[in-house]
């Protein structure tokens, strides 16, 4: 087995959930228009959620993410799990155990993984946190369809994404824009505005992203279409 580097690995996750190669799609305006300001987060929203999985055996084996929503803050958990073979890492010198921890010699990270053993593995557990949303001025929510229409404000535009409860099985639906099948849905109802960013190697003009207008009008076409089509599926924990 090669030698890792937890930092790495952690750079490699982190531009995955990112989706550091998608172009994004940035609305010029809060949607939907003409919509007051929500306040704080209903209670309907708030509560600790996992995301869900296919069963529960696999939720506990895989990477884990979670969601803690409070009146006015959306915080996403990642636990991630990492695996050695004891045998592979007695020769990984950049790692070294002190106490119930795991450290990265090579980085001078002073952070310690918990570990436990698993057979003859070493199995890693480290968590990162992020507030991926916070209500305020500069990123309105907005109430509608039985949606939470989320504004996270990007520069001088708008990152979109959506939730919806489902009170009677305790899950909450949380869907985003990706670039690939929304702007094909985007395209049918407006132009889009490109955003270029220099060239490619064959000489074209690369472009980074799209930036959108849509009036309400559009926004329900656009959802009637299946826009929003990054779905993710979490259930609320008791």
């Amino acid at each position: 087995m090669e030698k890792r580097n937890i930092l790495l690995i952690l750079i490699a996750i982190i531009c995955i959930a990112s989706e550091c190669n998608e172009k994004y799609i940035h609305f010029e305006n809060p949607v939907p228009e003409n919509i007051n300001n929500v306040s704080s987060f209903h209670t309907n929203f708030q509560g600790n959620y996992y995301r869900v999985s296919k069963n529960f055996e696999e939720f506990l084996q895989a990477d884990s993410v979670y969601l803690i929503i409070k009146d006015k803050i959306i915080i996403q958990e990642n636990v991630l799990i990492e695996k050695f073979a004891k045998a592979d890492f007695d020769t990984m010198k950049n790692l070294e155990i002190r106490g119930d921890l795991i450290y990265d010699l090579e980085n001078n990270d002073a952070t310690g993984y918990p570990f436990f053993i698993e057979n003859d593995s070493l199995v890693v557990k480290y968590k990162m946190t992020d507030t991926i949303f916070y209500l305020g001025d500069n990123n309105p929510a907005r109430f509608y369809k039985k949606s939470l229409f989320l504004n996270k404000k990007i520069n001088q535009y708008y990152e979109v994404s959506k939730m919806k409860v489902d009170g009677k099985n305790e899950l909450l639906y949380y869907d985003h824009i990706q670039d690939s099948l929304d702007t094909k849905i985007l395209q049918k109802i407006t132009t889009l505005q490109e955003v270029k960013s220099g060239s490619d190697s064959s000489g074209n003009d690369k472009i980074e992203g799209y930036i959108v207008n849509l009036s309400k009008k559009e926004l329900k076409k656009f959802l009637k279409m299946g826009g929003f089509t990054k779905n993710e599926t979490y259930k609320k924990m008791n």
